[in-house]
Order: structure tokens, then C-alpha cells, then sequence
């Protein structure tokens, strides 16, 4: 019964997956206008980027190191830690790098410093991952 359950919160996850942009995108650009979603396409795309080198894959290092050290209470503590420390340092310096980025594209300022939320995101997201894998109990 749990499997099937499962089964099927998974498959309408996944199907409003499908459906609702198919309901919310002709909506969305008829309200914004063709020129407010390229901006936002725009701003989002410049944005994953210093997303990208914020993650640097530390997710599925993260979570092979630990499944390597699971039982060993120590190395996995030591493990997570220097990942945590390298995930605070690729943040940071991706962080700054788009505070530089901001600072020399002056244009649409204030919706990078709105979109710039996901990339703050990133740390926060990780840790959570890390938080469900029981390692920070």
C-alpha cells in the first residue's frame, strides 16, 4: 500500500510538472508583454550561471562521501564538514562575482539583485540535503 501510494504522489507530482506550465506560460505572457519575459528569461539565465559555479557538483560529492564514511562516525563528520567549507567558499566567491557582475551591468539592476536569491539559495539548499541525510543529527 506505501508503494502505491507512493507511486501515485509521484506520477501527479510529476504530471503538474507537465501541465501547469502548459496553463500558466500563455497566461504569463500575455499579462507581462513580450519584452518583460525576455527580460526575465534574460536575467534568470545570467543568473543559473553563477548558480552553477556556486553547486560545482559539491551535491553528489557530498552525498558519495558520505555513503562512503556512513559508518564511520568520525571520517563522515570530518567528510562533511570540508564540504560544507568548500559549498561556503564556491557560494561566496560566486556571490561576490555577481555582486561585481551587478555593479558593471547597471541596466536591470534590481531584478538581478531579485533573481539574485536563488543563487543565495544554493548554500541553504545544500544543507538541507545534508540535513536529510541525517548527518547534521
Amino acid at each position: 500500500m506505501k508503494i502505491l501510494k507512493n507511486l501515485l504522489l509521484n506520477s501527479s507530482y510529476r504530471l503538474l510538472l507537465v501541465i501547469i506550465p502548459l496553463i500558466t506560460t500563455p497566461y504569463i505572457s500575455r499579462v507581462l508583454g513580450v519584452h518583460r519575459v525576455g527580460l526575465n528569461t534574460l536575467t534568470v539565465t545570467i543568473v543559473q550561471y553563477f548558480t552553477i559555479i556556486a553547486v560545482l557538483g559539491t551535491s553528489i560529492y557530498g552525498a558519495r562521501e558520505i555513503a562512503y564514511h556512513q559508518n564511520q562516525k568520525r571520517e563522515r563528520s570530518n567528510a562533511f564538514w570540508g564540504i560544507t567549507f568548500i559549498s561556503f567558499i564556491m557560494t561566496s566567491f560566486s556571490i561576490i562575482c555577481f555582486l561585481v557582475f551587478i555593479l558593471c551591468y547597471k541596466k536591470y539592476e534590481l531584478i538581478f539583485l531579485w533573481q539574485g536569491i536563488a543563487v543565495l539559495s544554493v548554500f541553504l539548499i545544500f544543507l538541507g540535503i545534508l540535513e536529510e541525510l541525517k548527518i547534521l543529527k
